[in-house]
C-alpha cells in the first residue's frame, strides 16, 4: 500500500494509527464517563439529508439555503429535557469564544446546533420544545505525549492524556447538563476542564451560555448570515 512505500510514509501509518487507537478510547471514555449517547455521526442538513437546510431570506426576495454536515450529534435524555452536544473534529488546537461567534468569526457550530434544532423535514426529528442546547465543543484529534519531572505509573499517564484531550467549546450553564457532560466526577473532569468542590458546587473554565442566550446568538447568526447572502 502507499503506507508501506517509503520510511517517511511508514512513519506517518505508525503515528495515525496511533491517533486512531487513542481517539477510539477517548470517545469511549467521554460516553462512559457521562449520560451522553451518539445520535449521529457525519449527519448532513440539507436536500435530501437528515435535516432540513437552515433558510435564511434574503432582502431581494431570495433564499440563502445553507447546508453542511456535522461530525457528531451527542444526545443525553435526562428529566430536564434532552441535551443536545455537538462535536466538531479538529487536527490542532482550537477554542470556540462567544466574541468570535458574536462578531461573526466563528459561526460554523452554532449553525450546525441551530440545524439540529431548528428543522422541518421529519416528523419525528428533534423539536425545539423538546432539545436543550448541552454545547458546542470541539474535539481534537491527537495522541499527545505526556511530560513528567518524576516517574509514576500508568493509570497516572493514561489521566494526564485524558486531561490534554479534554473538549473546548462553549456550553450551556445548567448544573443539570454539568452532570450529564460527566457523571462520573469525583473532583476533576476529563471530559472538559471541569472541577466540582467539596461542597458540591461545579467550577468550570469552560465559556458557557443560558439557553436565552444561546437563542439570542443564533437569532443574531441569522443575520450576519443574511448580510453575507445580500
Amino acid at each position: 500500500s502507499i503506507f508501506n512505500s517509503s520510511n517517511q510514509m511508514k512513519i506517518l501509518s505508525s503515528k495515525l494509527k496511533r491517533v486512531m487507537k487513542r481517539m477510539v478510547w477517548i470517545i469511549i471514555n467521554h460516553i462512559k464517563s457521562g449520560e451522553f449517547e451518539v445520535e449521529g455521526t457525519e449527519v448532513g442538513f440539507g436536500k435530501d439529508r437528515q435535516f432540513s437546510a437552515i433558510e435564511i431570506e434574503l432582502s431581494d426576495g431570495n433564499k440563502l439555503m445553507l447546508t453542511g454536515v456535522i461530525d457528531r450529534i451527542d444526545i443525553a435524555k435526562t428529566e430536564e429535557g434532552k441535551y443536545i452536544r455537538i462535536i466538531d473534529y479538529k487536527s490542532y488546537n482550537k477554542d470556540l469564544k462567544l466574541s468570535d461567534i458574536y462578531y461573526g468569526l466563528q459561526l460554523q457550530l452554532l449553525v450546525y446546533l441551530d440545524a439540529t434544532i431548528d428543522n422541518k423535514k421529519d416528523e419525528n426529528a428533534i423539536t425545539e420544545e423538546q432539545i436543550l442546547p448541552g454545547g458546542m465543543l470541539y474535539l481534537k484529534l491527537d495522541d499527545p505525549m505526556i511530560k513528567t519531572k518524576k516517574e509514576i505509573d500508568v493509570e497516572a499517564i493514561e489521566s494526564e492524556i485524558a486531561k490534554k484531550l479534554r473538549m473546548k467549546g462553549v456550553i450551556l450553564s445548567d448544573a443539570r447538563l454539568l452532570k450529564a457532560m460527566d457523571s462520573n466526577m469525583v473532583s476533576e473532569s476529563s471530559v472538559l476542564d471541569l472541577s466540582i468542590k467539596k461542597d458540591g458546587t461545579y467550577t468550570s473554565k469552560v465559556p458557557s451560555a443560558s439557553k436565552e442566550q444561546f437563542n439570542d446568538l443564533i437569532k443574531h447568526m441569522k443575520s450576519i448570515l443574511k448580510k453575507m447572502g445580500n
